[in-house]
């Protein structure tokens, strides 16, 4: 019921509990991740396509936090909102900022507003000394997007 999880960018291990034993962290269609450190789920509530992000947001993750969001934005149809939800980051680097301007981008040109769901000082930080949290619609709960969405 431990997984061991290797950030070879890093140089560390670290154990997490999950449902069942496996050596990397894996997609809702049960498929490897490109980095045993994040872990995506989608769900839909409501009006919002929910993008939830759990680990790491890194060079070596953002293509895949990309990969996810660009599939939520696709299914999205207006008045529908693309959520990603950031509760679980524990840390988000500039390949993972450049990932969510590009996203909200794509999302705006197609009516699908991206909101992001940000709680913990290691998300909120980064986005402020860049002036994303002016940019992007940042939110500090998932249901307070659900709400108003």
């Amino acid at each position: 019921m431990v997984m061991t999880e290797v950030g070879a960018n890093r140089g560390y291990c670290r154990a997490v509990l999950v449902d069942r034993p496996a050596s990397y962290a894996c997609d809702q269609e049960g498929r490897q991740v490109s980095s045993p450190l994040l872990r995506i789920a989608h769900e839909t509530i409501g009006e919002a396509v929910v993008v939830h992000v759990v680990g790491e947001i890194d060079m070596v993750t953002a293509p895949e936090v990309q990969e996810h969001l660009e599939k939520a934005c696709a299914r999205a149809n207006p008045p529908e909102v693309v959520v990603a939800d950031l509760t679980d980051v524990t840390f988000i680097g500039s390949s993972g900022l450049s990932v969510l301007l590009e996203i909200d981008k794509r999302c705006r040109s197609q009516r699908t507003p991206l909101r992001v769901v940000v709680t913990k000082q290691a998300t909120i930080q980064p986005l402020q000394v860049t002036g994303l949290d002016r940019v992007l619609l940042v939110a500090a709960s998932l249901d307070s997007v659900i709400r108003s969405a």
